[in-house]
């Protein structure tokens, strides 16, 4: 039996509320977003991200320089569990 898959490509940032949990436990979860922010977490409480994949965001190229285009940011929050 093949683990299910699921790949997700963001065209903008992905922005998490308070008590949100992403968990990909169990499934191939491949979250992209190449030349776009992620998953933000900004001002929130209790979000859990459990078992994600997450490649090819912001511009590689500005990586010395700490890109603000993360694959997670997270800014003013509590309560934060991320488990790859």
């Amino acid at each position: 039996m093949s683990t299910p898959y699921a790949a997700i490509a963001l065209s903008a940032p992905l922005p998490m509320t308070s008590d949100t949990t992403v968990d990909g436990r169990g499934r191939q979860v491949t979250i992209t977003g190449h030349g776009v922010g992620g998953i933000q977490i900004q001002d929130v409480t209790n979000v859990v991200l459990e078992s994600l994949t997450l490649r090819d965001f912001g511009d590689t190229s500005y990586t010395y320089a700490n890109s603000p285009e993360d694959a997670i940011i997270v800014n003013r929050s509590s309560r934060v569990w991320i488990d790859h």
